[in-house]
């Protein structure tokens, strides 16, 4: 676009992009946003006791068990599992014009299979990361990085249907947010996480060519399997020579439509000794408020 606990960071030394013309506009939908933004947090806490990472709960409970069906609905419309409290997680966020609140566009979470998890009693806690737990055999040199937290899984991927996952820039460029988030999270772990070396997934074939046709290098790791229809377990390589000239054209096309230097992601680590850690400083600002 696994490892010690992610640090909060001051983001002044990451990639700097020429300044160029601002977009005037950004429409969410019909609406017009006044900034958008991504929150990076790591946090052993509850999903539910922090509140973008409950919009982000809501959310998936939104596409996961009410569109999807593939989890049971929950009584508190959030859905969380023993994954959360060991995974990064991203969310890419608008505010409105008119209204206070910010709004969930897209979310995905980083699971890190190096970090101690709590199964539940039927869950096997020898299951790192959920591919594992839907059917994936993972090759011994696999394994083996997801153990010393050098590959994360990409996981809970999905945008908002609210939104149609579609940006509208006043140049007239179509961005979808689920693809920028990727792009920020992507960008993170490069930037940040030097022991992470590539991202795995278990991925419908249509995500997979889609991969592919952005231009990124992407290798399947094990058999498909049937896992909520079939599912292509895969590998990104972050540091492949090609999928770091895609991702830097990804990024520069992203900075041009949006008419805005793209700026180095804040992380947020956010624990039971920090309950109410500020979460200002962890923006990515894409369009700053006028």
């Amino acid at each position: 676009m696994g490892r010690a606990e992610m640090q909060a960071i001051d983001g002044d030394g990451g990639p700097s992009y020429s300044p160029v013309k601002p977009t005037l506009t950004l429409l969410i939908g019909q609406r017009e946003a006044s900034h958008v933004g991504v929150k990076a947090i790591s946090t052993p806490m509850a999903m539910k006791d922090h509140p973008v990472l409950a919009m982000s709960a809501r959310l998936r409970h939104d596409i996961f068990c009410i569109k999807k069906k593939w989890e049971k609905v929950r009584p508190d419309g959030m859905e969380t599992d023993s994954y959360d409290p060991v995974s990064h997680h991203f969310s890419l966020l608008a505010s409105l014009k008119g209204e206070s609140s910010e709004k969930v566009l897209a979310y995905l979470r980083l699971v890190d299979g190096s970090l101690p998890r709590k199964a539940p009693d039927n869950q096997n806690a020898r299951n790192l990361i959920p591919m594992q737990a839907a059917g994936v055999t993972l090759s011994d040199q696999v394994l083996r990085q997801v153990e010393r937290g050098e590959s994360l899984e990409i996981s809970r991927l999905c945008a908002s249907d609210v939104f149609g996952n579609k940006m509208k820039t006043g140049s007239g460029a179509v961005l979808k947010p689920s693809d920028l988030n990727l792009l920020m999270a992507w960008d993170n772990c490069h930037r940040t996480k030097p022991q992470v070396k590539s991202f795995v997934a278990i991925l419908e074939p249509e995500l997979c060519r889609q991969f592919e046709r952005h231009g990124l290098k992407v290798k399947q790791i094990a058999p498909e399997v049937d896992h909520r229809g079939v599912r292509v377990p895969i590998e990104i390589d972050i540091l492949d020579p090609r999928n770091i000239v895609v991702t830097t054209l990804l990024k520069d096309h992203f900075r041009k439509a949006l008419g805005r230097s793209l700026k180095p992601l804040h992380h947020l680590t956010w624990g039971a000794s920090d309950p109410v850690a500020s979460t200002g400083a962890n923006l990515y600002w894409l369009v700053n408020q006028r």
